[in-house]
């Protein structure tokens, strides 16, 4: 019985003495890895919009090919430093040439990157990326006294990160 005894002993204590707490800090990727700013920096995309046809009975998908060139930098009123990018746009097959659209701007905070476009302040990306993460990206838009009702209470969400497209 001693042996017994003895021997759950040197178990528990080899048991005990092997564990230790660990803490594993998981860091997740930001929306600057996303989006690196860089003046002269040049983004492609293909955008695709869905749009109501005639008296909104059906509804058309428009696609374009999309070209946003970092073409500055400046202070905003805030203080923070912000860029200036210039949106081209062209038919997807890109035998057209680019058309300027409109500039927007992007201001990289700690937690988020905001985008103005159109006189229109959008929080496109926020931290932590990261699946069903999610935020109200149009919180900036003061949808409940104007016409742009439309954009109230949009809840941006992160899904897929990671996975190839």
């Amino acid at each position: 019985m001693k042996r017994i005894f003895a021997s759950l002993g040197v178990i528990m204590v080899i048991l005990i003495m092997g564990c230790k707490k660990q803490v594993e800090i998981i860091g997740y990727p930001t929306g600057n890895d996303f989006y690196p700013f860089q003046v002269g920096k040049m983004y492609l995309y293909r955008l695709d919009s869905t749009v109501p046809g005639n008296f909104n009975t059906v509804l058309i998908t428009k696609s374009y090919q999309a070209m946003d060139t970092v073409e500055s930098t400046f202070m905003d009123n805030s203080g923070r430093l912000s860029y200036r990018i210039f949106r081209y746009l062209r038919d997807t097959a890109g035998r057209q040439p680019w058309r300027f659209a409109y500039t927007l701007v992007a201001t990289p905070t700690t937690n988020q990157i905001e985008f103005v476009e159109e006189n229109f302040r959008f929080i496109k990306l926020h931290n932590p990326v990261k699946n069903d993460f999610n935020w109200l990206g149009n919180s900036y838009i003061d949808t409940r006294s104007s016409e742009y009702l439309y954009f109230d209470n949009w809840n941006y969400t992160y899904r897929d990160v990671g996975d190839s497209y």
